[in-house]
C-alpha cells in the first residue's frame, strides 16, 4: 500500500489527528500557563502518542500495535528517569531554602 492511498483512504482520520494535535497543543500550553506541567512533560508526550497511535490503529492496527510495543520499551525509562529527575531537582530546591 503506497502513501497516497492510505493518505486518500483515511483523509478524515488525518483530519481528525490534525484537530487532536492543534487542541493538545492548546491545552499543554495551558497547563504550561497554570504551572502544572512542570516535571510531567514526558507524560504528556507519551499521551499525545498514545492518542496517535490509537487513532492509526484504525488504519492498520498490528502495526499500531507493534509501535506501542516498541514506544513503549524505549519512552517507559524515559519517563521514569524525568519525573526522577524532577522530583530530585525538588528536594535539592527545598533542601537549599531550609
Amino acid at each position: 500500500m503506497d502513501i497516497g492511498s492510505i493518505m486518500g483512504a483515511n483523509w478524515a482520520l488525518f483530519g481528525l489527528m490534525m484537530a487532536f494535535g492543534i487542541g493538545y497543543n492548546a491545552l499543554i500550553a495551558w497547563l504550561e500557563w497554570r504551572g502544572w506541567m512542570e516535571g510531567f512533560v514526558s507524560l504528556a508526550v507519551a499521551g499525545g502518542v498514545g492518542i496517535t497511535l490509537l487513532l492509526v490503529g484504525f488504519i492498520d492496527a498490528e502495526a499500531a500495535f507493534l509501535v506501542l510495543l516498541a514506544f513503549g520499551f524505549t519512552g517507559i525509562p524515559m519517563i521514569i528517569g524525568s519525573i526522577v529527575r524532577y522530583m530530585q531537582r525538588r528536594e535539592h530546591e527545598q533542601e537549599g531554602a531550609r
